[in-house]
């Protein structure tokens, strides 16, 4: 049963699901997957019959790829969140006491931003290859008649560019009122001037001595293009034509992929790849052509050729970031550290003085932090099935040869698993909540003449809010106008009859208030006696697993060069393709509600090449 259902997962790449794609993390085909690019410009020279030694042709590629379609790209990544407008699609930042937020801003509050901030945010994602791409064949009939060897080494220069642009609609006067991030009232000239300086810059706001909040460290957003030299993926084939005539062959070959590439590291949105992500691979390969038509009187033929493999990737390592299950895009949230000890912080059921009171089992620790610095970490990726199919017609002309035909790449599902449990970081020890728009702190009532606490001293609180999200915090949820009762923490977890107070000399109890007021039971704070902080399970790796699919036509023209005594031969040629990729499309298209299956992610994009070599 096991095994029927990974074959019909295999299956499903074929027909996709239209479901909207967004991911924290693209693994695009490799640069050295390329059959067209193995098969193209030498048909004359490889897979030879009735040869009684060793023969050998080599070949250099140099090739240039780029994509097109950045809208399929920006939507893999930010879904719909982007709003879409006559002009180029954008994501709006805003501050929670903007007065018109929509579903789909995101909170500027979570990046040390105004409460009264506005900007938009526009991408035009590109990724460019320049490829050298070094091929070497050898039969090997001096010991089997169609055995042969073959491999190539594909330098890569590679350049990914987000395309990201920020225009400030309102840079915000307000600063943060005493209470909601701080022990102290924050001005305005301490907080970040754009979303910019936080997610490609890893400033912070600066609030006071006694509150640490951690830049941005993974998943940024690079205002620069991002390039990388190296090799991509060593293939290498070996195999056996066991049927093979002067106008067929058939054969068979054992493949394998050495990981030369480079290997994911979660530091930017839009990561520089270079070849599979660091996949040992291994499988199968068929190669066969047949001859169509042959001019008995001239050097004029039409053969059809057909290359496929199929290979396993087997699990690498890798360090990828995660949003929360159900939270796309919540890797940019801010999370609060919240850990014992508890100290002068109680929970009652009852608003007022009350002698029943509870302390809560963890408290705020002064301490903020992005959550993709929490939800980055190294895991176990592996892939069932990738397939590379070639079908193509060799038109020769004397010494001419067109070639052109269509390719069809593949891979199935990624399996994401942590790679130990000891790189996830939460546990007993190091606990963390989502912050939302909650206040962190509250402070003593100013009639509290009996406590060791002076009025007005601050009280960290435990408030956590767990169904917060990247558009809003549960105290005010999006669509809800700006209320002064939301300073009382009215949406955190617990619900609203969680009233936090402190314990006097003499044993009773005084309640904690939002700032600015006197007391009351109008201006108690509310608090959370059982803080609902991230688990490990509440990652949400099944989201971020990803499949691929394109679909890709060539053309290749070569001319060639026979010596005299027919020893040796050279040849050279150009060509270019065309590839589209599978994609939901835009957000008009897709279904409005996120889904977890796994999401077809790929680049279209378009290539030239120039191939030239020698046969001997």
């Amino acid at each position: 049963m096991k095994h029927l259902k990974t074959y019909f997962a295999f299956l499903t790449i074929i027909f996709p699901t239209m479901l909207p794609a967004l991911v924290p993390f693209i693994q695009p085909r490799s640069q050295s997957e390329d059959s067209p690019r193995d098969l193209i410009g030498w048909t004359r020279y490889i897979n030879k019959y009735d040869q009684e030694c060793f023969y050998h042709a080599g070949a250099v590629t140099a090739q240039y790829m780029q994509t097109f379609k950045p809208d399929h790209i920006r939507f893999t990544l930010f879904g719909h969140d982007l709003v879409n407008t006559e002009s180029k699609p954008f994501i709006k930042i805003s501050g929670s006491q903007v007065g018109d937020r929509n579903a789909t801003d995101w909170l500027a509050d979570y990046f040390g931003l105004p409460t009264d901030f506005e900007s938009t945010l526009t991408f035009e994602p590109h990724v460019t290859n320049t490829i050298v791409d070094l091929a070497y064949y050898v039969g090997l009939d001096q010991w089997q008649d169609g055995l042969y060897f073959r491999f190539h080494i594909p330098i890569v220069y590679t350049s990914w560019q987000l395309g990201f642009n920020e225009q400030i609609i309102a840079a915000g006067i307000n600063g943060y009122d005493a209470g909601y991030f701080a022990p102290t009232a924050i001005d305005r000239s301490q907080l970040l001037n754009s979303f910019t300086d936080f997610v490609s810059y890893e400033k912070v706001p600066n609030l006071g001595d006694t509150i640490t909040f951690v830049g941005l460290a993974n998943a940024r957003m690079s205002k620069r293009k991002r390039t990388k030299l190296g090799i991509s993926d060593i293939q290498a084939a070996f195999g056996w034509n066991f049927l093979q005539d002067d106008d067929h062959h058939f054969g068979l070959n054992i493949r394998t992929a050495a990981p030369t590439g480079n290997r994911p590291e979660g530091l930017f949105l839009f990561e520089t790849l270079i070849g599979n992500g660091k996949h040992w691979e291994l499988g199968l390969g068929v190669t066969c052509h047949y001859m169509l038509y042959a001019d008995p009187c001239k050097p004029r033929t039409i053969a059809f050729y057909l290359d496929g493999n199929l290979t396993t990737l087997f699990a690498a390592r890798q360090r990828r970031t995660f949003d929360l299950i159900d939270k796309p895009l919540s890797r940019y949230m801010l999370a609060q550290r919240v850990a014992p000890p508890v100290e002068n912080l109680y929970i009652s059921t009852m608003q007022g003085m009350v002698s029943n009171n509870t302390p809560p089992n963890a408290q705020f620790q002064n301490e903020y932090t992005p959550l993709a610095n929490l939800t980055t970490f190294d895991v176990n990726v592996s892939i069932f099935a990738q397939v590379d199919i070639t079908a193509m017609l060799d038109i020769r002309w004397c010494n001419w040869n067109i070639d052109f035909g269509y390719n069809y790449w593949a891979r199935t599902c990624e399996k994401i698993k942590p790679h130990c449990q000891c790189s996830i970081p939460f546990d007993s020890n190091t606990t963390f909540a989502l912050k939302g728009d909650a206040r962190t702190y509250g402070f003593v009532a100013a009639d509290a003449l009996s406590s060791p606490l002076a009025p007005g001293t601050p009280i960290p609180l435990s408030a956590t809010e767990s169904q917060a999200d990247i558009h809003a915090g549960t105290n005010r949820p999006v669509d809800t106008p700006v209320d002064a009762d939301q300073n009382q923490n009215p949406g955190i977890d617990g619900g609203t009859n969680q009233w936090a107070m402190v314990t006097l000399t003499d044993n009773t109890n005084q309640i904690v208030v939002f700032p600015g007021e006197s007391g009351g039971a109008d201006t108690q704070q509310r608090s959370t006696l059982l803080p609902l902080v991230i688990q490990p399970a509440g990652i949400d790796f099944e989201a971020a697993e990803t499949k691929g699919l394109s679909n890709r036509y060539f053309v290749h023209f070569t001319y060639n060069w026979d010596s005299c005594d027919c020893s040796w031969s050279t040849f050279a040629g150009i060509g270019g393709f065309i590839e589209f990729a599978h994609h939901v499309g835009n957000a008009e298209c897709a279904s409005e509600t996120f889904d977890h299956s796994c999401q077809t992610v790929a680049f279209s994009q378009w290539g030239v090449w120039l191939k030239a070599g020698a046969a001997f």
